[in-house]
């Protein structure tokens, strides 16, 4: 059969052949998909916004992309970036101490 399952992009035989595992982990790469295309638009709003604001302005006086509105997805960015900058000093620390013991 020809026909499409919702916005999946499936034919009705690929539905009733898919485990519900599958399934889901379909609709869970659809949903992040769907959330990162409504990402990319509020973006884009913002550097615009932040654009025709900054247009007239002195450089000093200008605002920054974040001061104008903050989404959930800097904080958890702001997050991921500690926590690798915490791991890449782990790494680093414990590299020098393999070192310091083998002198």
């Amino acid at each position: 059969m020809g026909l499409a399952i919702g916005y999946l992009n499936m034919t009705l035989d690929d539905f009733w052949d898919f485990t519900p595992r599958q399934l889901q982990i379909k609709l869970d790469a659809r949903r992040e998909y769907e959330d990162l295309l409504q990402r990319f638009e509020w973006e884009r709003v913002r550097f615009q916004t932040t654009a025709l604001i900054n247009k007239d302005r002195k450089r000093k006086d200008q605002i920054k992309q974040t001061d104008l509105i903050s989404f959930d997805w800097d904080k958890t960015n702001a997050i991921k970036d500690r926590q690798q900058e915490r791991k890449k000093a782990m790494y680093l620390m414990e590299k020098e101490k393999r070192k310091l013991k083998n002198v």
